[in-house]
């Protein structure tokens, strides 16, 4: 699928030798047999800046420096026109008609990759998912823009079309939502009269993101823009102090050798790795250890 896309990066760059088009290759067939899993959208973004780098470490004509490209460019972007040469405008221009923005982790994984031959599928696993969990969050957020259309393109009496809309949003991605989000979308939704539904979106919120909530940034949203609604601060207040109570894996364990499983007890322990199953063993007592194991193994079935 990304073949498209890697004869379009060569043609950007004007890379005619065919010696360095056929590594390039090479690397791209290396991905596609390491990782053949890969998401369409991680495999051209290491192939777009693999090509870059094999361009800029073997091809031919005046190119950028690497060590620019890594470091230097991003300096770039915060200089005043008169602060810049003409050679590193020269350097910019062609790297952002390429569509290279900065050098990131990856982008060095990558880099290491094209030098020793190799390739860390574990760490482009990883890097591959956190970028692709800034990728959604901006996706959901730009719904989230387009949602708020029918209340703000119009006076006509809609509500149903607008609570639909924002709730079914908000809802549908309610992983990537923010504070300042919640806050303003029930303050919306009681203007117009439907405190059932902010009530809902309220409760679905602490449900989804209240473990993993901070005091910072209920804080920052109060300090920088201020609440609209004094409640939901409460109410998140009350949700995130009740997450950091909660017990230890370890000690979840040792209550569920005496009493039963509490619908908390199966959320903590479905987020533990077999890692931290295994610290659970380490550390548990001699006399505790038997039933701690026994449930365990019940709990991973």
């Amino acid at each position: 699928e990304y073949r498209q896309s890697l004869s379009e990066y060569i043609r950007r760059l004007d890379i005619r030798n065919i010696r360095l088009i056929g590594r390039i290759c090479s690397f791209a067939s290396m991905l596609h047999r390491d990782i053949p899993d890969l998401a369409a959208f991680a495999a051209n973004r290491i192939i777009h800046t693999a090509t870059l780098m094999f361009w800029l470490k073997h091809g031919e004509g005046e190119r950028p420096p690497v060590a620019y490209v890594r470091e230097g460019y991003a300096a770039f972007m915060f200089k005043d026109a008169n602060e810049t040469t003409e050679e590193e405008k020269r350097w910019s221009s062609l790297l952002l008609g390429y569509g290279f923005m900065e050098f990131d982790e990856l982008d060095s994984v990558v880099e290491s990759a094209i030098e020793t031959g190799y390739l860390e599928c574990e760490s482009v696993r990883s890097l591959c998912a956190d970028i692709d969990k800034l990728r959604r969050r901006d996706v959901a957020n730009e719904e989230y823009r387009i949602a708020l259309n029918p209340y703000r393109s119009t006076f006509e009496d809609n509500v149903d079309e607008v609570v639909h809309s924002i709730c079914g949003t908000f809802l549908k991605a309610i992983e990537y939502r923010s504070v300042p989000d919640l806050d303003n979308t029930v303050n919306l939704l009681r203007l117009i009269g439907v405190e059932g539904e902010a009530e809902r979106l309220l409760k679905a919120f602490i449900d989804a993101r209240g473990e993993e909530l901070t005091e910072e940034e209920v804080q920052d949203h109060a300090s920088i823009f201020g609440f609209k609604c004094p409640d939901v601060r409460e109410r998140l207040e009350i949700a995130f102090r009740a997450a950091e109570d909660q017990p230890t894996p370890l000690e979840v364990m040792r209550q569920m050798t005496t009493s039963g499983w509490s619908q908390r007890d199966i959320r903590i322990l479905s987020s533990c790795s077999d890692r931290e199953f295994y610290n659970i063993l380490r550390n548990a007592t001699r006399e505790d250890l038997p039933d701690i194991a026994k449930k365990i193994l019940q709990f991973k079935k």
